[in-house]
């Protein structure tokens, strides 16, 4: 099986300087699922209510990432209604999550928030 934790804790740990240990026990309450296409477990999704955020590391991206995006993001804007997300503030994430249909709600010094009713993709 994946390392869902490490997948995550592998790209959030290239921004915040964070162990893992201490990365670990911010997860407590987030459901961590492995997302997995075609039977090959390929990143990793964190779910708390309506915040989410899906990590699939670059090799498996590049294959993917749209179909698997959509699905995760279809699914849990069905079951919520609408989902948010955090961003920091120069990840440059920013385009691609308004590409998805993503819009700021939120923005402080160092993280901007974001919400999604319907996805843009198709």
């Amino acid at each position: 099986m994946i390392d869902c934790v490490g997948i995550l804790y592998n790209e959030v740990s290239k921004q915040v300087p964070i162990t893992r240990p201490e990365y670990e026990k911010t997860l407590v309450g987030w459901d961590v699922s492995p997302i997995n296409i075609g039977g090959e477990d390929i990143g990793a999704m964190m779910l708390q209510g309506t915040e989410i955020h899906i990590c699939i590391p670059k090799q498996k991206a590049l294959l993917h990432a749209r179909k698997i995006i959509k699905k995760c993001l279809v699914e849990n804007i069905q079951k919520y209604g609408y989902l948010t997300t955090i961003s920091l503030k120069d990840s440059g994430i920013t385009m691609f999550l308004e590409r998805l249909g993503f819009y700021k709600t939120n923005e402080d010094e160092m993280f901007i928030s974001y919400r999604l009713d319907t996805i843009k993709i198709k």
